[in-house]
């Protein structure tokens, strides 16, 4: 497996989860990718995340007002309603 297969698997993992996958989804979907290789190819799965096009998330990263409103609009489109705080609360990807 290498560097490029590995960025390649992570885009296409990506492309069917919608979002970034997470090291576990990633390693299910894909059994030839072990964390070994991610950490002797990028230096930590962060890093391959960074190198395959997508930016961070989670603990320790910004959200942007524009993803937030974004968010809060997908929200809004599939609940048909302006929703409460705790409905965004539970249903946002930012909690």
């Amino acid at each position: 497996m290498s560097k490029e297969e590995i960025i390649a698997a992570t885009k296409e993992c990506a492309e069917k989860l919608r979002r970034a996958p997470s090291q576990p989804e990633l390693s299910s979907a894909y059994p030839a990718i072990k964390m070994g290789k991610i950490l002797k190819f990028f230096g930590t799965y962060t890093k391959a995340l960074e190198e395959s096009g997508f930016a961070g998330s989670g603990c320790g990263y910004e959200v942007t007002m524009e993803n937030l409103f974004v968010d809060w609009a997908g929200i809004v489109r599939r609940t048909a309603k302006i929703p409460t705080m705790t409905e965004y609360e539970r249903e946002s990807r930012y909690r």
